[in-house]
């Protein structure tokens, strides 16, 4: 839009300078002083584009140093705490006491008194409307927010107490867009390799991988391109369930992995996590209703406060809560 403003600035400035040369009685016109006039008029757009092209060049920089700047000034997360306890987290037990927290002190918390208790092994969805805090409480499980009161407990230990080294070891974390590091597949399946070959090849069987992975050129030591470019969405996803198999976590979050991605692979995805992390304690934040409606519970938010916590047959059962009409809403989008 800029760029057509300028033609026509160009082209109204090329007409007035035509127009006055044209006007201009032939005994006080000057043939070589007309052209001349001419000339500079037909080089003003590309003068114009310099000055606009040089503008947009100064304000990227200077974007750049103001975020610089604000990193460089923004407090380091505290390295204080103390070391897990042995074999931490055994069970994967989750248990939420009066948790708040806010983004800043000036503005409302996103996430307000939360209390529930999940037990180990079950399967937990997180639904709820754009800013009801789901993404918010997967930030706080791994203390990227600090809660400004309560606290969340894993396997009976506050995870406010532990480092921050300690805490996110623990964890695994499938995230929405899927993260692939540049360089060799089997550097980005076992980034400090711990896991033998044999043992990632086990895991991506369980993926239903392992044929793809043996089939590309060179097997685990293929060239992963730029943010895995090189794979499709749906074979990202499933290569980060792999890694997380790998790393045996007893509390595994999905924050709305399967978001990008075709019903049809949501679904395989979906079952894969069944069957593999049954033993552990997964949070699935839901993108789909449909694929997490099956959950052992339900974690149902509201502009930062819970709504609603059970199994989904529990609270499917009464017509107004609040699972019941996400339900209804779909079915009526559908029909």
């Amino acid at each position: 839009w800029l760029g057509v403003r300028l033609e026509l600035w160009a082209a109204c400035v090329l007409l007035a300078t035509g127009v006055c040369i044209v006007l201009t009685p032939s005994s006080a016109a000057n043939p070589a002083v007309a052209g001349l006039l001419l000339t500079y008029t037909l080089s003003f757009t590309g003068t114009m584009n310099w000055m606009v092209r040089s503008f947009v060049l100064a304000e990227g920089y200077l974007t750049s140093y103001e975020r610089i700047e604000f990193y460089a000034s923004t407090p380091p997360e505290s390295r204080l705490g103390a070391p897990a306890p042995d074999n931490w987290p055994a069970h994967g037990e989750l248990s939420l006491e009066g948790l708040t927290i806010g983004y800043r002190p000036d503005l409302p918390p996103a996430l307000m008194d939360i209390t529930c208790r999940i037990p180990a092994g079950k399967r937990v969805g997180i639904v709820g409307r754009s800013g009801s805090g789901k993404s918010t409480l997967i930030l706080a499980l791994g203390r990227l927010l600090e809660p400004s009161s309560g606290h969340i407990e894993i396997d009976g230990v506050n995870t406010s107490s532990l480092t921050l080294e300690a805490l996110r070891s623990a964890i695994t974390v499938v995230p929405q867009e899927p993260v692939l590091f540049s360089g060799k597949l089997r550097d980005t399946l076992d980034p400090f390799k711990s896991a033998s070959d044999s043992e990632i090849m086990t895991a991506l069987q369980r993926v239903e991988l392992d044929r793809f992975v043996a089939e590309l050129p060179g097997g685990l030591q293929a060239v992963v391109q730029e943010g895995g470019a090189n794979f499709s969405c749906g074979q990202r996803q499933l290569l980060c369930l792999a890694r997380a198999l790998l790393r045996e976590s007893k509390v595994i979050v999905l924050d709305e992995a399967t978001a990008n991605i075709d019903v049809e692979t949501d679904f395989a995805i979906q079952r894969t996590i069944r069957r593999e992390f049954a033993q552990a304690t997964v949070l699935v934040v839901a993108h789909r209703l449909g694929t997490v409606i099956d959950s052992d519970l339900m974690m149902v938010l509201d502009s930062g406060k819970l709504s609603e916590f059970g199994a989904p047959e529990q609270l499917l059962s009464s017509p107004d809560s609040a699972l019941s009409g996400f339900v209804r809403e779909l079915q009526q989008g559908a029909a």
